[in-house]
C-alpha cells in the first residue's frame, strides 16, 4: 500500500514539475512578446498591472515601407537569397530605430 502511494506522490511531483515548467515558458514566451510589441515603459506597467494612459507626443513618425518588384525578385532567386536580402533590410532599419532611439512596432 506504501509503494503504490509513494509511486502516486512521485507521478504527481513529476507532473507538476513538467507543468510548472511549461508554465515558466508560456510567461517567459508572453512577456518577450510584450516588450517586442510594445514600448518598455508600457509592457513594464501592464508587466506590473499599473493602467495604461495614453500620452502625448510632441513629434511622431510612421514609415510604411514595400519592396519594389518583390515577388519578381522571389521569382527569380533562390530563397536564401530572399532571406539575405530581408534579413539586410530589416537589420537596417533595426539600426536606424536604434539610432534615434525610437520604437519599432513590427516587420511585415
Amino acid at each position: 500500500m506504501l509503494r503504490i502511494i509513494d509511486d502516486y506522490q512521485e507521478n504527481l511531483e513529476s507532473k507538476i514539475c513538467e507543468r510548472t515548467k511549461h508554465l515558466e515558458e508560456s510567461l517567459e514566451k508572453t512577456e518577450n512578446l510584450l516588450f517586442h510589441i510594445m514600448p518598455r515603459k508600457v509592457a513594464e506597467d501592464l508587466r506590473q498591472g499599473i493602467p495604461i494612459c495614453s500620452a502625448m507626443h510632441p513629434s511622431v513618425s510612421l514609415m510604411l515601407a514595400d519592396v519594389c518588384k518583390f515577388t519578381e525578385l522571389c521569382d527569380s532567386c533562390i530563397p536564401v537569397h530572399i532571406i539575405d536580402i530581408l534579413q539586410d533590410l530589416y537589420s537596417s532599419f533595426d539600426g536606424i530605430v536604434s539610432r534615434f532611439q525610437a520604437f519599432k512596432v513590427e516587420n511585415v
